[in-house]
């Protein structure tokens, strides 16, 4: 009786020791292709925030100098970004990726992207007001969360909708060809 009950508990610790073991390895995997995912995201990301500066007029006092690429947090974007820009120029104009630290900064940055709480991308799309940056987030269009951009995940792929009455707002001009590729714009009134 007692080998029979011996040979029990050892099936049962075999059994957790593989259930623990398979628990792990899929949290191994789950978190690779997490990170996989993010990569991706934060390259795609970080490609429209690049292109999006060739269908963008600044107003003249503002279309001079480089077009200064910032970015609130993401070590992927940031890396990212810094390879895309590197050598780059549009329309006469250089290319500089930079981190955000504070909202006041946001009105040095041409293109800014803001990601993080609805809270906080409030806060920095409140510093932005009026200033001639092209803002760009992941979070929802809200009557308080509204930026020139809005990232949005359509059937698998970043997609993206444009405020076109935000950028006016911003002095943006926005080409009719990007205008074309959004999911939705609202139009100016």
């Amino acid at each position: 009786m007692g080998g029979l009950n011996l040979t029990h508990h050892a099936k049962q610790r075999r059994a957790k020791f593989c259930v623990a073991l398979a628990t792990l390895c899929w949290s191994l995997l789950c978190q690779a292709g997490d990170a996989r995912a993010q990569v991706d995201a934060s390259t795609v990301k970080a490609t429209f925030l690049y292109r999006f500066a060739s269908y963008v007029t600044w107003p003249p006092q503002s279309a001079s100098g480089p077009i200064v690429i910032c970015f609130m947090e993401g070590a992927a974007l940031k890396a990212e970004l810094e390879r895309l820009v590197h050598g780059q120029s549009v329309f006469g104009r250089s290319f500089v990726a930079e981190r955000l630290e504070a909202a006041s900064d946001i009105r040095r940055c041409s293109i800014a992207y803001l990601n993080g709480d609805e809270d906080r991308v409030r806060q920095w799309l409140r510093a932005a007001a009026a200033a001639p940056v092209l803002t760009v987030t992941d979070a929802a269009a809200t009557p308080n969360v509204r930026a020139v951009v809005h990232f949005a995940t359509v059937e698998n792929r970043i997609r993206f909708h444009i405020d076109d009455g935000q950028a006016a707002e911003h002095g943006l001009s926005m080409d009719s060809r990007l205008l074309a590729l959004a999911v939705s714009v609202r139009r100016r009134r």
